[in-house]
């Protein structure tokens, strides 16, 4: 097993691959890393399910999009196939039902746990680098500096606006936290294909984007 060290505010960051035990089903567990306490997923959320069996809506009319003030989902462009490619989007509704989003002994990351992250890769200005998948095929020319130093993978997913609009396929990656901004935002971040930091944004509620689970380790 690879065992990376990162040195972050004077300390190590131990980061190391943790896949699952043979090949991948389908439905099987997802790809994992370990950085430093905090094991990631290391691909995007696809569920259409909350942990308690209910379906989450798959909303695709641009306009019914506008009125979703409840849980929703959807695919890029509607397109099945670049959600198998870079996950599903969903609204700060779902992220924050408390049915579950996150499949069972997994959360939501909260913006603490972000920054937990970002901190010990070499913070906000570097930290995109080791997240970044480096794939041009899934992500704009050209994505600077993309070393994905901890397996982490992270995608240009884009998003999708209140509107209903989707955006930045490929440009940027944008990734839910569970924390509050205020009573109409939750935290999120954001990676872009033009510099190697990461981002901290205030996300409104009805916007669409990516998701990465997380669990401490022993959970």
């Amino acid at each position: 097993m690879i065992k990376l060290a990162f040195v972050a505010a004077g300390s190590s960051m131990l980061v190391r691959p943790h896949q699952p035990d043979g090949p991948r089903r389908p439905e099987g567990p997802p790809p994992t890393i370990v950085v430093g306490r905090q094991e990631w997923m290391a691909e995007n959320l696809q569920v259409r399910r909350f942990r308690n069996g209910d379906p989450i809506e798959l909303v695709t009319d641009g306009s019914a999009w506008i009125e979703a003030d409840r849980p929703a989902m959807c695919c890029y462009d509607n397109d099945e196939g670049l959600s198998e490619l870079f996950g599903c989007l969903y609204n700060a509704h779902a992220v924050t039902d408390p049915r579950g989003l996150a499949p069972e002994g997994w959360r939501i990351p909260t913006d603490a746990d972000w920054q937990q992250l970002v901190d010990g890769l070499g913070g906000r200005e570097y930290a995109g680098s080791n997240l970044k998948k480096s794939c041009d095929r899934l992500w704009k020319e050209e994505n600077y500096n993309a070393r994905d130093g901890v397996h982490f993978g992270g995608l240009a997913g884009g998003m999708r606006n209140r509107y209903g609009g989707f955006d930045f396929l490929r440009s940027f990656g944008y990734y839910w936290s569970s924390t509050p901004m205020n009573a109409s935002h939750l935290w999120s971040r954001r990676l872009s294909y033009a510099d190697p930091g990461v981002q901290r944004l205030g996300a409104v509620l009805q916007s669409a984007m990516s998701v990465r689970c997380v669990r401490d380790l022993g959970a």
